[in-house]
């Protein structure tokens, strides 16, 4: 068949319209990428890494941190260089995301007043949960309310969720049962596992809210969307129900199971409030399966059907380490203080409620909550560790951010809350792709998110969770009427109307310069961070033994070993004092126990890494103490009359410091005691002792620090005859001569 010649002509490259097909292809690779990238957003589970300091933690924020980065470098680039891509992924700015972002801006406005900003921007590599951290939540919020647009978006990210809780349940089990070992370090008590989160507690968290989110996927539309992902949507739908059914049954057992053997009582808690909320749900509002006249009856059945279900779960090994641990709750000690978790969550109400009178306006900052603690918690519910969080939800905000961030965080929640309960439904039969059906997701999401959070804190899995969450209702929500009038709201549609032609206009100078920052600030930020974490885990890798030859060769052997904490104290400053801790307490071991010089000149390196510790978190009560305890072993050992005496004066000075910073820290204070009673300042003992008579008497029996001092006595002068009595004791040390 032969061709003419005017069809050739209209046929010919120079009459081929490229724009619409490389827009075609600009579309089909944004859409590629963006959808990728999404999805393993919510991968953040499996992330983890052994080769870095705090491997459960770090990896995780940085995955979501780099994803961030390079998923707002697309987006941005996407619609701003096509209108085609601006019309149908532009960010829907609702209310609920600007209440979000209202609550992170007055959390900025609140550190900037509190302790430290330096702590709450960056926070520290335990937690990795600053306001770096939220704004990239933040971030994340405004790239998912762009690109989920349509209901079945929502649907195939539940799903995916859903399989990826699936996954990692089938692998914490495994681990559980010594089937397959995984080996995942970390925490002290063996007979929970860990596996991918660190923390026991944590993973209880996520198996509960992937759980929840599962059962609110009971319902024909999720059956539907997922045999099409499947691409066998062709099967009759009676085999599909089936099918479905099983899938559903066997994921939610699997999670159950999880929950239970990770011990975490919180989350049992959470599980309790969702699932008797579901209950009531559809026992109130599916016309399909229930009858409203029988309300109460279903209610008293399944009351039945739970207290059967726990009560048979505690005959099986399964559920018995959860059910030990709740017993505990009930366990009063001889000293009168109950189960030590929750004990000590139950404390941190002292500190909250005094810290918050000190600061109601403004708060601590975020991440702030271990100054409050610190200064304000009584001697008989301090505890060993850093307590830098309140594990309360309300409790914490109010005490790192004051009046001015609650107010906003509860505004928020409600606001949330009401609209999800009053745009909700549940029909099991439903084929709708509709909003309102994820709405019952997102009650059900919260009922056991808030009853956790009651008694935890967020990590990385569930605030990313949460934002979706939360990106669910920002889709289903409109500025309301009683808040935004209809003149506000025509000068907002008219401002973005404005701002949208500027984008436009400029696009291609603002896509370039998109890519050429985002990069920049992932390189300059993100890797630092991982390089930092990996200096320090080099160190803690680096083993001396005690055999060396001689003086020159341990000397290089040190220098070499601290060469790695120098490298992550230099690659990622504001996150240092981790580093300058090890270098302290080496230092002040190394007064002791290393030959000299090296002793010396280790404790000069030691001594600078506290000063500069001092000058970077200065409310920081540990450093003083250290500071102090490293000046007391170079007194002790230092030959000059003069130095020794200087010595002794500074650590003093900075014992005193840190109690006042952490006055029920009773180890400071026994420090302090041994510095007198080393130079036989018999007065200044004393005086120190009279000052600390109020503590020992109101301190718990397991938790006297009496030991301490009789052991301060006993290595430091001769004085045998002394007993727990206090006038004994202080007798006993105004007869030391």
């Amino acid at each position: 068949m032969s061709v003419s010649l005017k069809q050739f002509k209209s046929k010919s490259p120079e009459s081929i319209d490229t724009s619409s097909s490389s827009s075609l292809n600009l579309e089909h690779y944004f859409k590629w990428i963006m959808n990728i990238g999404i999805m393993a957003l919510f991968c953040v589970p499996f992330v983890v890494y052994f080769q870095v300091f705090y491997p459960y933690t770090v990896p995780k924020a940085i995955w979501v941190h780099s994803l961030n980065w390079l998923l707002l470098a697309v987006y941005l680039f996407g619609i701003l260089f096509s209108k085609n891509l601006y019309s149908l992924y532009k960010p829907r700015l609702n209310f609920i995301f600007w209440l979000y972002g209202l609550y992170i801006f007055a959390y900025i406005i609140s550190s900037i007043f509190g302790g430290n900003f330096s702590h709450s921007f960056w926070s520290d590599y335990q937690r990795m949960s600053g306001l770096y951290w939220h704004i990239h939540t933040l971030i994340l919020f405004f790239i998912l309310s762009g690109m989920l647009n349509k209901t079945k978006q929502f649907y195939n990210i539940f799903i995916f969720i859903l399989f990826s809780g699936f996954l990692l349940s089938i692998f914490y089990l495994l681990e559980y049962y010594s089937i397959f070992a995984f080996d995942m370090p970390g925490y002290s008590d063996s007979s929970r596992v860990v596996f991918t989160f660190g923390n026991p507690g944590f993973a209880g968290l996520y198996f509960m809210l992937v759980f929840l989110i599962g059962l609110g996927m009971i319902r024909r539309d999720f059956i539907i969307t997922t045999f099409e992902i499947l691409s066998l949507k062709n099967l009759s739908i009676r085999l599909q129900n089936i099918l479905y059914s099983i899938y559903i049954f066997l994921v939610l057992s699997l999670l159950i199971h999880s929950i239970l053997v990770s011990a975490s009582r919180s989350a049992f808690l959470g599980i309790i409030a969702g699932s008797g909320l579901f209950a009531l749900m559809l026992a109130t509002r599916t016309k399909y399966i229930f009858n409203s006249k029988n309300i109460y009856l279903i209610l008293s059945v399944s009351s039945i059907l739970i207290l059967v279900l726990i009560g048979a779960l505690y005959y099986f090994e399964v559920g018995k380490l959860l059910f030990d641990r709740i017993k505990e709750l009930t366990n009063i000690s001889a000293s009168g203080a109950v189960d030590s978790g929750f004990f000590t969550r139950f404390a941190n109400f002292n500190a909250v409620y005094n810290g918050f009178l000190d600061k109601p306006i403004f708060g601590y900052g975020m991440a702030n909550f271990a100054i409050p603690y610190n200064q304000f918690s009584v001697p008989t519910h301090v505890t060993s560790w850093e307590m830098d969080n309140t594990h309360n939800i309300l409790s914490n905000i109010l005490i790192t951010g004051g009046v001015f961030v609650f107010i906003p965080y509860l505004f928020l929640m409600l606001n949330t809350i009401v609209h999800s309960s009053k745009n909700w439904k549940f029909d099991f039969f439903n084929n709708d792709l509709d909003i309102n059906n994820l709405n019952f997701i997102v009650i059900l999401f919260f009922a056991g998110y808030f009853i956790h959070h009651m008694f935890w804190f967020d990590i990385h899995e569930s605030h990313v969770l949460a934002v979706l969450i939360l990106t669910v209702v920002n889709f289903s929500m409109s500025f309301p009427k009683f808040i935004i009038n209809n003149q506000l709201i025509r000068k907002l549609s008219l401002m973005r109307t404005v701002l949208s032609s500027i984008l436009i206009e400029n696009r291609r100078l603002l896509a370039v310069l998109i890519i050429i920052i985002v990069p920049l600030l992932f390189i300059n930020i993100e890797l630092k961070i991982m390089r930092a974490t990996k200096h320090i885990w080099n160190y803690g890798e680096s083993k001396i033994s005690a055999d060396y030859k001689n003086i020159e060769e341990l000397d290089q052997k040190l220098s070499k070993k601290y060469m790695n904490l120098d490298k992550g104290i230099e690659t990622f400053p504001p996150m240092a004092n981790l580093a300058r801790a090890y270098i302290i307490n080496d230092g002040v071991q190394a007064v002791e126990k290393m030959p000299s010089p090296i002793n010396q000149g280790f404790s000069d390196y030691a001594l600078k890494a506290a000063l500069d510790a001092i000058e970077q978190h200065p409310e920081y009560w540990k450093t003083y103490a250290r500071t102090g305890i490293l000046y007391f072993e170079k007194a002790k050992f230092v030959e000059s009359k003069d130095l020794r005496i200087e010595f002794k004066d500074k650590s003093v000075e900075y014992l005193n410091k840190a109690i006042e910073l952490g006055p029920s820290r009773a180890h400071v204070h026994t420090t302090l005691l041994s510095v007198h009673l080393w130079f036989n300042e018999v007065e200044n003992a004393t005086m120190v002792l009279n000052k600390y008579k109020d503590f020992l008497d109101t301190i718990a029996s397991d938790l006297d620090p009496n030991y301490y001092f009789m052991k301060s006595l006993l290595e430091f002068h001769d004085c045998n005859n002394y007993s727990d009595d206090y006038n004994i004791l202080s007798n006993c040390i105004s007869n030391i001569n």
